[in-house]
């Protein structure tokens, strides 16, 4: 490097960045992905894992989102994957053309209220 500069080092200064438990936001192609923290994740109450395989129901009345480790044998199941760029996230993507008609919309990434159900579901609250 020239003489006439010193060299800038590259320490961060700044607090790890917090992140919510369970967040949820809509991608270019109108996808909805959710996205859980590894803090979240590694819960011994939580039964999700990266890897696991998923059912997901949607309750348009109150509008929830329930996602629930599925059972051997259960067809129409997803899987939690990998969340790029967040090491030790999952990441869930429903498909635009499978999401109901009357799930809400809004920009940008949201954490939502959530709650644990039977059988290790999440069950996440689009009201609150």
């Amino acid at each position: 490097m020239n003489e006439q500069f010193s060299l800038i080092p590259v320490t961060r200064s700044m607090p790890t960045r917090q992140h919510p438990e369970i967040s949820l936001g809509y991608n270019k192609s109108g996808d909805l992905v959710a996205v859980f923290s590894p803090d979240f994740l590694s819960r011994d109450d939580v039964a999700l894992s990266i890897g696991s395989k998923v059912l997901c129901g949607y309750d348009a009345e109150n509008q929830r989102l329930c996602i629930c480790p599925a059972r051997e044998g259960d067809t129409g199941t997803r899987v939690l994957g990998k969340r790029p760029g967040f090491a030790g996230a999952g990441q869930l993507t429903l498909a635009a053309r499978n999401l109901p008609a009357d799930a809400p919309k809004w920009e940008g990434r949201e954490a939502f209220t959530y709650a644990l159900g039977e059988d290790g579901a999440v069950v996440v609250n689009f009201k609150a």
